[in-house]
């Protein structure tokens, strides 16, 4: 219901309004993508196509219950090999 443009590298919003903001205490579920290769920053025009390949040979989603106060702890996560879905989000601000 809000308006979230920036994540951080640890999957934390650090910008927008109405939206999580990692304070309420019911955080209870944190997730961590973890890929060998990640695709670099991709820029393009208006109207033009992209592809963006990623090219990992073990991608990995890892999941934790356990936080260091509001830090998720991956020490021992859960971790799913399979059945991912990409989404990528456009950067309209400018910023990196």
């Amino acid at each position: 219901d809000g308006t979230l443009p920036a994540v951080g590298s640890n999957g934390r919003v650090t910008a927008g309004t109405g939206g999580y903001d990692g304070l309420s205490g019911n955080e209870v579920v944190a997730s961590q993508i973890v890929l060998d290769n990640p695709p670099g920053a991709t820029a393009v025009y208006v109207g033009n196509t992209v592809t963006i390949n990623v090219d990992s040979d073990n991608p990995k989603l890892n999941s934790t219950t356990t936080f260091s106060g509001s830090t998720p702890d991956y020490t021992n996560p859960t971790t799913s090999t399979t059945g991912f879905t990409y989404q990528w989000q456009v950067n309209s601000t400018g910023a990196p």
